[in-house]
Parts: structure tokens; sequence; C-alpha cells
């Protein structure tokens, strides 16, 4: 159950409906609080003793529409530069102090206000853009304002409300009659559209996102079937229709650029598809851009299938684009976990299929993003390293293995919070963190919060695990969240992790470590970690079982083997 605030300065009862349906749609359990409030929010965010205060909501909605902020907006241009910049900045302390009043009160809710609309209408017509007085350029400073003062924030979000209108054009995005009549601003139509712009906060933070995008090849990178037609005749290139295509695989690049997993699904030979990405003089993604790849006349579910066990992730983290409705409705049957796109017939409109995907969004970009293609292909490198070795203990001496250990920091933090919010597998309540929660937990002495990063011969993974302990009344330190990302899996990275933990607490004035594991849907090769670690059976309820270690148990500090190098670096030193 996730609690959502919704606060706004108009009606958007509609929007309030279609956004519970959508997230019913989704399998996702809310609570919804909604006020419309015509004092601009203030009343509910600035008064402690509001219902908003009391809710309080994990994720806080804020609309406040433009015309409700500055009801003599098209007074503007007539004001003299001084008094312009004057409203500015008076317009914008007031957002300012008025969000962030709410958001140190409630560090771990993530809120999300929007942006302003740039009228399409202005009093000085085309001299608008001439000089400042322009109603465009006030409206754009307003919103560059937003943008600026908030943009180092994790807890606050400003939503492009502005680029919305602009996409579905904003002629079309005005009911001047319900707008008169009801206070509505924007058509009814929209409302399912906006419910899904905001609907990708909500599956980011818990979880939901995708990680990989699995392509066909024949009229999917390009237009033809190679197959038949030959190396030099497929239509990929700057001249119509090809250059359609090298539009699309331009997009995906940069996917591809900002960690995202791309994977090839396609019936084909493969002494015709390498060429094409060895010698074609207009083909933009590679050989190497893939990390997995099935090019043969297999059932493509199955092949679908044996990636994600590849890339060990689970088949609904998975995008799959095709040309065949054939293979789509297959998908779509067998994999319904999958989003599977099928390209549109008109070509044109192919681009556009690609801008509107939403389901790659994240809420933070780390290190770890950038370098996670790259980590795949040195993943690759160590199953095939693994193979020349008899033994586990031979193989992972050979990887040369340096462990680093931080405790929580501003900089570990964003990533910490990517993981619980993406890592499914090999994790072990399921706890889904936002930054600015992970933050309050930071600041807490009852809460200590360590991550670990990896490197080897074959490359630095970056920060792979996190781990949060709780002390608790009764002394004992429990793992509240406990996880490890499926690209570190292999290593035995988790019972190294565990370890130090342990032999920290010794320091913690306690009497036992608690593990708790909390079965989800993907997590359960994780299930008897904690007995396998030497934990005993503590409880059992109907969400978890909890496991014990009575540090009396400890007869000293475990020695980490002499094929692991191990650094510590508290916060203090980072």
């Amino acid at each position: 159950m996730i609690s959502i605030g919704i606060v706004s300065s108009f009606t958007i009862s509609p929007f309030v409906k279609k956004f519970k349906d959508l997230c019913a749609n989704e399998k996702i359990e809310t609570n919804v609080f909604h006020a419309t409030s015509y004092s601009l929010a203030t009343d509910e965010l600035l008064n402690e003793k509001s219902e908003l205060h009391s809710f309080p909501p994990r994720i806080l909605i804020i609309m406040i529409d433009l015309k409700s902020l500055i009801p003599d907006l098209w007074e503007c241009p007539n004001k003299n530069s001084q008094d312009r910049s004057d409203l500015i900045f008076e317009k914008s302390e007031f957002l300012f102090h008025m969000i962030s009043y709410y958001a140190n009160k409630h560090p771990g809710t993530m809120i999300i206000m929007n942006n302003f609309e740039v009228p399409v209408y202005t009093p000085l017509g085309i001299l608008d853009n001439k000089d400042d007085k322009g109603l465009s350029h006030f409206v754009r400073s307003l919103n560059q304002q937003l943008e600026t003062h908030f943009k180092q924030s994790n807890q606050i979000f400003i939503y492009d409300f502005d680029r919305f209108l602009c996409w579905h054009g904003k002629k079309n995005t005005f009911d001047s009659r319900l707008y008169y009549i009801a206070d509505m601003k924007l058509h009814q139509a929209l409302y399912s559209d906006l419910s899904r712009e905001y609907m990708v906060y909500i599956k980011c933070l818990i979880g939901k996102s995708k990680k990989c995008l699995v392509l066909d090849l024949d009229n999917t990178l390009w237009g033809g079937i190679v197959g038949e037609v030959g190396f030099d005749h497929i239509q990929l290139g700057p001249k119509p229709p090809g250059n359609v295509f090298l539009e699309v695989q331009r997009l995906i690049l940069a996917w591809y650029q900002r960690g995202i997993i791309l994977a090839i699904n396609s019936r084909n030979n493969p002494e015709d598809i390498y060429p094409v990405f060895r010698k074609h003089p207009h083909m933009i993604l590679k050989e190497h851009h893939f990390s997995a790849i099935r090019i043969n006349w297999n059932d493509k579910s199955e092949n679908l299938v044996e990636i994600a066990h590849e890339l060990n992730i689970s088949t609904d983290s998975m995008v799959f684009i095709d040309d065949d409705p054939y293979q789509c409705t297959l998908i779509r049957s067998v994999l319904p976990e999958i989003v599977t796109l099928q390209r549109p017939e008109d070509i044109s409109l192919y681009p556009e299929m690609i801008m509107t995907i939403k389901e790659f969004n994240t809420l933070q970009l780390t290190n770890e993003d950038i370098i996670r293609s790259q980590s795949y292909v040195n993943e690759r490198q160590r199953k095939t390293l693994k193979q020349t070795y008899k033994n586990q203990t031979d193989f992972l001496r050979s990887l040369d293995m340096e462990l680093i250990i931080r405790k929580s920091s501003s900089y570990t933090l964003p990533r910490m919070a990517q993981l619980t919010q993406r890592t499914n597998q090999f994790n072990l309540t399921g706890i889904r963190y936002s930054v600015s929660e992970l933050e309050a937990l930071h600041q807490s002495q009852r809460f200590k919060l360590f991550s670990v990063q990896v490197k080897d011969k074959l490359g630095d993974s970056g920060i792979v695990g996190a781990a949060i302990i709780e002390i608790n009344k009764t002394m004992d330190a429990v793992l509240n969240s406990f996880l490890l990302s499926c690209r570190a899996l292999g290593r035995n990275i988790e019972q190294f992790f565990l370890q130090f933990i342990i032999n920290q607490s010794v320091n913690w004035d306690i009497e036992r470590v608690i593990g708790i594991y909390q079965s989800t849907d993907k997590n359960m090769q994780t299930r008897s970690f904690f007995s396998d670690n030497g934990f005993k059976f503590l409880m059992k309820n109907v969400h978890s079982t909890q496991w014990a270690l009575p540090l009396s148990d400890l007869y000293s500090n475990y020695s980490f083997p002499d094929y692991i190098r191990l650094t510590y670096i508290d916060e203090k030193n980072t």
C-alpha cells in the first residue's frame, strides 16, 4: 500500500479518478488523499494541523496553475523591469518556502511539483520575444527558477507540465466551456495521459521500471529482410525510408548510453546478420552494444526466457519490439509481464513510438547506470573464464577481487536508493526507498547504512549492494534491507558483505544480528540465505521469517579469504 497526496489549486477530480484507476490496473494498492485548495495549497502545506500533515503521504503531487499563482498575468508586460523581477522573485520564494517547509517536516515524502504553462497568447503579440517584457520570457524565467532551486534535491521533483501540453498541442488541451463553468484547466480527454505521466514516478519508486530493451532486427532496426534482399539493399541510411530506421537507432543508442541493457531476439541466419553490424556504413548500433544476442530459428518466447536467464534479470524487466503482429501476439500471450510493442505499420510513426516509451525512467542517474552495459560485457567474460577452472575458489582467486564497503554518504545514497527500487531477485525484504527516505535514515542514530562496490581484473562493477541495519530497543541489529544487484551474483559477494556486517556489529554493543526474509514474487532464491550463513530460525509471521545470530556464538571476527581485498571507507573519510 502506497499513500499518495494530491493537492491542486483548480478542479482535478477527473484526474484523481483516472489516476486511481490506473494504479488499480497496474495492481498498485494506494491510499489517496485529495484536496482542492483555492489558497494555493498554503493551508495544506504550511498548517501542521492540516489533514495532509497528519496523513502524511509517501508521494505528494502538487498542481498549481499559473493564473491561480498570478491572477493579473496579463498585466505583467506593462510592469517595468524591476517590478517584473520582483514579482518573479516573490512568487518563486513563495513556492520555495511552501514546498520546502512541508518537505522538511516530512523528509520521507517525495514531492512532485509541476512547472507552468508558457502562454500561447500575449498582449504584446509578435513583439513578445523582443525583450524581457514578454510574457513568454517571464514564465520561462519563473520555470527556470523552480528547476534551478530544486535541481539538487533528492526529495523534490519538478514535472515538466509545459512540455506535456506542447506534446499534445496547447490548443487541444484547453476546454473553454469547462474552464469557465467548472474551473477545469485541462481538457478531459488528457487526464488519462497526464495520469500516465505521474505514474512514471510511482513505478520508479516501487521498482516497476524496466531495464532491458530486446529488439527484433529485420524491419525493426532496418527496413527489409536481409536474408532476402541482401546486405546492400536493406533500408538504412539518410534517404527515405532508411532515415526512419537511422533515427530509431539514434534514439536507442541514447538509451544505451544512459544504462539501458540492449538485447537481440531475431529469427534469422547469423551469417546474414553479423555483416550488417560489422560492415554496413550506416549501422549505428554495433555488436558490443548488445549484452545478449539470440539469432536463431527458435521460438522467440523461449529466446526471451534464455536472455533473461543469461542477464540474470526477470522477464518483467523487459520491453520487446517486433514488427510481426503474430510474434507480438504470441509474446503477449506467453509472457504477459513483458511490455511487447509492435512497430507501427506506418514507419514514419516509429520514432514517435520510441519516444513515448516511459518504462525506462529512473529517479536517479548514477555512475553505475553509465557503466552498466559494459558491466554485462565483463560478466560474459567472467562466465567464460569460470569454465576454465575446476572449482569456485580457484576461479575467484583468479579474479583479483576488491570489495570497497562504504558507510552511507551523500555520494552513495542515490545509488543505494536506486538499488532498492530496481533490485528484485537478491533482495531479502523487497522494501523500496527514495533517496530522501534514505537520507532520513542516514541522519538517524538508530540506523546504519552500508554499500558495497566490487572491482576485479575484468572491470569495476560500481556499487552493487546495500544493507540497512536498525538497532532496535532490545539492542538487536536488524537487517531491514540486504540486497545485491543481479550483475554481482556468482562471486560470493553477498556472503562477504554479510560477514563484514557481522564483524562490524561486534562493536555496536548489541547481542544479536537479526535477519529478515520477506517473500516477494521474485526473491525465492534468497529464502535460505540466513540459514546457509549460520543464522538460527527465530520466528515466522504471515509475511516474513526472522533469523538470529547471537554474537556470543562468535569466537572471533571472520577472516576474509586471501583472494579478497577489503577496503572500508567511513563517511567521514569520503
